[in-house]
């Protein structure tokens, strides 16, 4: 008596125009975020500078304007290295969908939830900058808020422009690649072909 072992179902042929055209996504999205990591070094120097100078003719403390100044270096070079690491993830995992592997689809769908609430609160925090800078008040009430007035009104205009626009670009990235790798088509692609199963012999 002979078995035989039918042979197991081969993935669907070639790689979907789908996963592609996310991976490629993903690898825009990554040079966004390379932009946006050199766009905020950039402007750090600026920033602090023009603060120091509106800071200097407010009520607050010269410890206070030193701890927010440091603050806010602290916060662009932090910012500036997760950007870099996130660029690096998203080509890392963009190779990985290519060659079909279904965890590089799963972390690449955690990573455009998280992306995604990001560059919400990009946007959010990039429109409430532009607010604040256009702000008609000359005056705050508090020392804190004069210098939560001299920050807003040292971020340069190109800075917020460029800022507002990544972010807002990268949110659509994000959206567009969880949608393109949950199609039908990637499904199948990422499925990993089932063991052989047993055939009884024939007769």
């Amino acid at each position: 008596m002979s078995y035989a072992l039918a042979p197991p179902p081969e993935r669907e042929p070639g790689r979907p125009v789908a996963v592609t055209l996310a991976s490629l996504i993903m690898c825009v999205i990554a040079g966004l975020a390379l932009v946006s990591a050199i766009t905020t070094l950039a402007a750090m120097g600026s920033i602090v500078a023009g603060f120091r100078e509106r800071a200097a003719g407010t009520d607050a403390t010269p410890a206070d304007i030193d701890n927010l100044a440091a603050a806010v270096r602290v916060i662009s070079i932090v910012a500036a290295i997760v950007l870099l690491i996130v660029a690096v993830a998203l080509v890392a995992l963009a190779v990985g969908n290519l060659r079909g592997s279904n965890l590089s689809r799963i972390l690449t769908w955690v990573l455009c939830g998280l992306g995604v609430l990001c560059g919400c609160c990009g946007v959010v925090g990039t429109l409430g900058e532009a607010r604040a800078v256009f702000s008609t008040s000359d005056t705050a009430a508090t020392p804190a808020e004069q210098l939560g007035q001299a920050l807003s009104e040292s971020y340069p205009g190109w800075w917020l422009g460029v800022n507002g626009t990544l972010s807002g670009l990268g949110l659509l990235g994000y959206i567009a690649v969880a949608v393109l790798l949950a199609l039908p088509t990637a499904n199948a692609f990422f499925r990993k072909p089932a063991p052989p199963t047993w055939q009884p012999p024939a007769r």
